[in-house]
């Protein structure tokens, strides 16, 4: 102990720091040392080589933080806690064993130990903190104990890395879900993929001299009624059965590889769980749910029918490509992005108590057909119909545009005409509303009080005929690249944005509907007119130079 800096009580030794710094590289800490004191061993930067006794049952704050030679850590069995910061950035450690007398280990514990490649931790570890191996960037095996029931926030965080990580759990999938990981049931490493194996005396896998199986297929027991952020980034998952008795199934199964879904309930109970985010359908190709004589189908055309109080549907049928026809309930009253990306959806019949569309068609490439029967005005979000490419025509004449409904067409490349509103402060054009709808030959509205959006009619080169009323202003890029418009009535708009009818080129009369002087102060954005061969603005009064 002389190298030591230590107090002594009736029953403890703490020891608080090293004499020399500089000059530690091997210890041995002996076992009669009962405590190690806060940054006690902190910032040594020769130190290879620790060992800890059982009799130190509290690994302290901070205690080896940053001893970044450190190659070789031996915990001994006795040690019950691992506190926060620890062993924070010994980048030089390869691989560690937590004893099963370990208990709980701290917050960042682990953190940034950049070279450690095998993690076994104990059998008794019941919280895993937040942090606590962040940025253990070259991790490879990890063995998870049973009894591990808390993981908290970025635990397993990794911004820099590209392989998988295979993760050996010692027990099922049910008691896997029973990990609670920052209020939620999953085990994520920031998006990188997850080889999950489960222990099984029969399995053809071995690790830490246990054996463990590889399951491709997925059955949540009917136990479970949610799923928060699970079995992401998990790709060995081809096939899933879920029962009817969810609550929630929100940003789960991201990353994976389900090509089958069997779901034990009918269209309707699947309709009344609150899917949010979920990207369960994102490689599906057959989701089975059952009919009304407990048989197995897999649906095409479905009728969206709800039976408990609240009647939204958020993202039941996101990335789902068997769906040819949807019929929304009359009672239905809300449409979150339950059809996004419904590849194959070509025709969809509105109910007649729907209020909201909220990018509830973004990306169904094949619709073609949309029919409202809505009694009330549909207000219409962003992204509604983005990346509809299959669209043709389209009567929104019964709905109204949400101010912030951003993108409501963008991308739509075969969309030649929109029936709009004729009611007052039902329209507004947002920002990249029609951006590159291609085929867009004309744009009519009487009832328009408001301006044109960011990058509205960007790209819409068919587009020859605008005659809309009372514009305040035209964004940045509004009719960027509309190569069709040949005239142009800027109304008595005052502010122009920049770019806002770059590339123009056919665009030859200009018009305003002020005087030459109100023109001279209307805010004008750089390379507003840019490739435009317009020379003139006819005003009111006469002309003036654009």
């Amino acid at each position: 102990m002389n190298n030591f800096n230590f107090t002594t009580s009736a029953t403890n030794l703490t020891i608080t720091s090293p004499k020399d710094k500089n000059a530690l590289t091997t210890l041995t800490i002996p076992d009669y040392v009962t405590n190690l004191g806060t940054y006690a061993f902190s910032d040594c930067p020769n130190l290879t080589t620790v060992s800890i006794p059982g009799s130190v049952t509290t690994i302290s704050t901070s205690a080896f933080h940053g001893c970044t030679a450190l190659t070789s850590l031996t915990l001994a069995e006795g040690i019950e806690y691992i506190n926060n910061s620890a062993f924070y950035n010994c980048n030089k450690l390869t691989s560690l064993i937590i004893p099963n007398s370990v208990k709980s280990i701290g917050e960042s514990a682990f953190e940034k130990c950049a070279g450690l490649t095998d993690l076994i931790i104990g059998n008794h570890v019941t919280s895993i903190g937040r942090d606590a191996f962040n940025d253990a960037r070259s991790l490879v095996n990890i063995n998870l104990p049973i009894s591990a029931k808390a993981i908290g926030y970025d635990a397993f965080y990794m911004p820099h890395y590209s392989s998988a990580i295979n993760l050996y759990f010692d027990g099922n999938i049910s008691d896997f879900l029973k990990i609670k990981i920052n209020d939620s049931m999953n085990f994520n490493v920031n998006y990188h993929n997850i080889n999950l194996y489960l222990k099984d005396s029969n399995g053809e896998y071995s690790y830490n001299g246990k054996n463990y199986v590889m399951p491709s297929e997925l059955t949540i027991p009917n136990t479970v009624k949610s799923l928060v952020y699970a079995f992401n980034n998990m790709p060995q998952f081809e096939t899933v059965y879920l029962s009817k008795g969810f609550d929630i199934i929100s940003a789960s199964f991201e990353g994976d590889n389900i090509s089958t879904v069997y779901f034990d309930g009918t269209i309707t109970d699947w309709c009344n769980i609150r899917l949010r985010g979920s990207f369960i359908f994102e490689n599906c190709q057959d989701f089975y749910v059952k009919n009304n004589n407990d048989e197995y189908y897999k649906p095409t055309d479905i009728l969206v029918e709800m039976t408990k109080d609240e009647k939204v549907l958020t993202s039941c049928f996101m990335d789902l490509k068997q769906i040819t026809k949807v019929t929304i309930a009359d009672d239905i009253t809300e449409i979150g992005y339950s059809f996004a990306r419904c590849t194959s959806l070509e025709t969809v019949i509105i109910g007649q108590g729907v209020t909201v569309l909220d990018g509830s068609f973004a990306g169904c490439t094949s619709l073609t057909t949309i029919t409202f029967n809505n009694t009330n005005k549909i207000s219409l979000r962003a992204s509604t119909f983005s990346e509809c490419t299959s669209l043709q025509t389209i009567d929104i004449s019964s709905c109204s545009i949400y101010y912030n409904a951003t993108s409501l067409f963008d991308g739509c490349t075969s969309l030649t005409s929109v029936t709009f509103s004729n009611s007052y402060g039902d329209v507004r054009i947002t920002e990249n509303m029609f951006n590159n709808c291609s085929s867009l030959q004309s744009i009519s509205l009487n009832e328009f009080y408001d301006g044109i959006g960011n990058y509205a009619f960007n790209g819409c080169t068919a587009l020859s005929s605008f005659n809309v009323e009372n514009i305040y202003s035209f964004g940045e890029g509004a009719f960027k690249g509309c190569t069709s418009l040949t005239s142009f009535n800027l109304k008595q708009s005052s502010e122009i944005g920049n770019s806002a009818f770059e590339g123009c080129t056919s665009l030859t009369s200009i018009s305003y509907g002020g005087t030459i002087a109100d023109w001279g102060s209307v805010s004008k954005g750089g390379d507003w007119k840019k490739d435009v061969p317009a020379t003139v603005v006819h005003c009111i009064d006469g002309n003036a130079n654009i």
